[in-house]
């Protein structure tokens, strides 16, 4: 999904926006061709690894409700490093790695890293199905109207951003993440290094 919305109407400058759009569609060309690698049978896990952006652009508002109806502003969350997964009820991709993210995002809680999961575009009810069996370990917020896909250019579901310290975007992922693999672990710790 490219921004549909007139470039006037982010916050950013338009600079900023520039080099954001210019990052991403470098790192959708990255992501892609290493999809076609996975898929050639190069990649041993399952799921594709984190990609650096060559750009660093700084991280897009996100103010949006949790599930019990608290307003969560991520630029309020004191986490060295943020991980934002965006994900559908209707994507069954997405569903398949709410699970996985739960175990890593367990083994993350107290390294000061936090993992949310962003709901594009169903309902409070239809999100708690999905977590009927579990409780998450990371906190769900919901995008009812799918506002933020603009903001941050969600190319296709699931899309997972890695945001370090400086509350700039080092790493993403468009697709099913290899949330348990070693290369995601040590990439997100050692961004949370860079903040000691």
């Amino acid at each position: 999904m490219i921004c549909a919305k007139p470039c006037m109407s982010f916050e950013y400058s338009f600079t900023k926006i520039r080099a954001f759009n210019v990052s991403l569609l470098i790192f959708g060309l990255l992501v892609s061709s290493q999809g076609f690698a996975n898929e050639a049978g190069f990649a041993k896990e399952t799921g594709r690894q984190l990609t650096e952006l060559p750009v660093k652009p700084d991280m897009p508002q996100l103010v949006l409700q949790d599930t019990q109806g608290r307003t969560i502003d991520i630029k309020q969350l004191r986490q060295s490093v943020l991980v934002v997964n965006f994900w559908a009820s209707w994507c069954p991709s997405c569903v398949s790695e709410l699970r996985v993210m739960h175990h890593t995002a367990v083994s993350l809680a107290d390294r000061d890293v936090v993992v949310l999961a962003v709901n594009v575009g169903d309902n409070v009810n239809m999100v708690n199905h999905f977590f009927e069996e579990y409780r998450p370990a990371y906190q769900v917020l919901l995008d009812e109207q799918s506002k933020t896909t603009a903001d941050w250019q969600i190319l296709g579901l699931p899309t997972t951003y890695v945001i370090g310290p400086d509350r700039k975007i080092h790493y993403g992922a468009i697709g099913v993440l290899a949330w348990e693999s070693k290369q995601v672990m040590q990439t997100i710790l050692t961004l949370r290094n860079q903040s000691k």
